[in-house]
C-alpha cells in the first residue's frame, strides 16, 4: 500500500520537474498565498496562477484583496523534504513580511513563530499594539504572547501584550504590566513602543479615575 503511494507521488513530481517542485515546496511551507506573497517568498514564477497551473490538488479562494491559492495538505510530506530548514525559515520570513505590511498580524506571527524568527515576531507584535482597538483584540495578544520562548517572557512587547490581556479581564491589574512595558521600551529607546504602553496605561487610569497616574503619563509624553 505505501509503495503504491510513493510511486504515484514520484510520477507526479517527475511531471512537475525538480525546479518547479522546489517552488511548490516553498508554497507548502508558507501556506495559502496570493501574487504578492508568491513574488516575495517564492520568486518570479508567474504569480500564484502560474506557479500552480496544471498542478493537482490546488485549493483556490478569493476575497477583496485578490485571488489566493494553496496546496492540499497531502502535498506537504512529499514536498517539504525538498527544502533545508534554512530555506523553509527564509520562505516563511519573506511571506510574513508581506502579511505584516498588510496588517495581517495573525498569519505573520504564526509564520515567524514557525521560523523561530523571534526578533521579527516581537516587532510585528509591537506594530499590532499600536493599532486602534487593541483591547478588543486581547485574545490575539494572549495567543501571540504564549508563542514566545521563555527568554522573551519579560520583553517589553510581552509585558504590553500581557497588559492588554489583563485589561480585558481585570482592568486594574493591568497597570503594572503597562508601566513595566513603558519602562522597557524607554530603556531601549523605542519611543513608539513606549507611547503605545503609556496610552494604554492612561486609559486604565482614566477608567479608574486615577488622576495621579494620568498626570504622570501626561508629563512623560509632554517631556
Amino acid at each position: 500500500g505505501d509503495l503504491v503511494g510513493d510511486y504515484v507521488w514520484d510520477e507526479v513530481l517527475r511531471t512537475v520537474g525538480e525546479r518547479r517542485a522546489r517552488h511548490l515546496a516553498r508554497l507548502v511551507v508558507v501556506g495559502v498565498s496570493d501574487d504578492e506573497i508568491t513574488a516575495e517568498a517564492i520568486g518570479d514564477v508567474g504569480g500564484i496562477a502560474g506557479l500552480t497551473d496544471g498542478v493537482p490538488l490546488v485549493q483556490w479562494a478569493g476575497d477583496v484583496s485578490g485571488t489566493w491559492a494553496g496546496l492540499h495538505p497531502l502535498w506537504a510530506p512529499v514536498l517539504r523534504p525538498l527544502l533545508s530548514d534554512d530555506e523553509v525559515a527564509d520562505a516563511r520570513r519573506a511571506a510574513a513580511a508581506v502579511h505584516r505590511r498588510r496588517r495581517r498580524y495573525d498569519r505573520a506571527i504564526d509564520l515567524l513563530a514557525d521560523a523561530e524568527a523571534w526578533h521579527e515576531l516581537v516587532a510585528t507584535m509591537r506594530d499590532a499594539t499600536a493599532q486602534y482597538g487593541a483591547f478588543e483584540e486581547w485574545h490575539r495578544f494572549a495567543r501571540w504572547r504564549r508563542l514566545l520562548p521563555d527568554h522573551l517572557a519579560d520583553h517589553p512587547v510581552a509585558r504590553l501584550a500581557a497588559g492588554i490581556e489583563t485589561a480585558a479581564l481585570i482592568p486594574g491589574d493591568a497597570a503594572a504590566d503597562f508601566a513595566c512595558a513603558a519602562a522597557g521600551f524607554r530603556d531601549v529607546g523605542d519611543m513608539e513602543g513606549e507611547l503605545a504602553a503609556i496610552q494604554k496605561h492612561g486609559l486604565i487610569a482614566l477608567w479608574a479615575n486615577d488622576v495621579v497616574t494620568l498626570l504622570a503619563r501626561r508629563q512623560r509624553v509632554g517631556g
